[in-house]
């Protein structure tokens, strides 16, 4: 298992990116709750788990015509 890595939600969608950015294989990276603006796609890397605080509680909003996470070229990817 790889590190922990936690974003507030003072950190905004700008801290899920860095954190993202930052995890390497096995690291998990955990959201706050709260309502994210998400004005790019979010790339989440192999082997990463991305915990929100739970259903209803971490919120992706976006507008657009994309989707608000891609997983691209990514294998073992965990949302959760």
């Amino acid at each position: 298992m790889g590190q922990i890595i936690h974003c507030s939600h003072t950190d905004g969608v700008s801290g899920i990116i860095a954190a993202l950015e930052k995890a390497t294989h096995g690291d998990e990276v955990n959201i706050a709750c709260g309502r994210y603006l998400v004005t790019n796609p979010i790339s989440v890397s192999s082997g990463v788990t991305l915990r929100g605080a739970g259903q209803s509680q971490t919120i992706f909003v976006h507008e657009g015509h994309w989707p608000a996470l891609q997983i691209i070229d990514a294998d073992d990817v965990n949302l959760e």
